[in-house]
């Protein structure tokens, strides 16, 4: 067996007003054809009133489309 590596990536947005979230599309993910197998993956999306949705794109790689419920809010997107 290789080597094993564990990778975490955080990012944070902080806002001085309340603010109103659109779509946004995350890709974080390796592709479906990488050659390094990957044996566990998350993702957390902090406000949780979100609806997440797994697409492809055009090249085949991973995408995460989310929705989000509330209209406005003040809130750290993680």
């Amino acid at each position: 067996m290789g080597i094993q590596v564990a990778l975490n990536h955080r990012t944070v947005y902080r806002y001085e007003k309340a603010i109103s979230l659109g779509p946004q599309v995350i890709q974080l993910r390796p592709a479906l054809h990488c050659r390094t197998p990957i044996l566990s993956y998350s993702l957390d999306v902090s406000p949780s009133e979100h609806i997440l949705n797994w697409q492809l794109d055009p090249h085949n790689n991973r995408q995460a489309r989310l929705l989000f419920q509330a209209r406005q809010m003040n809130f750290w997107l993680m």
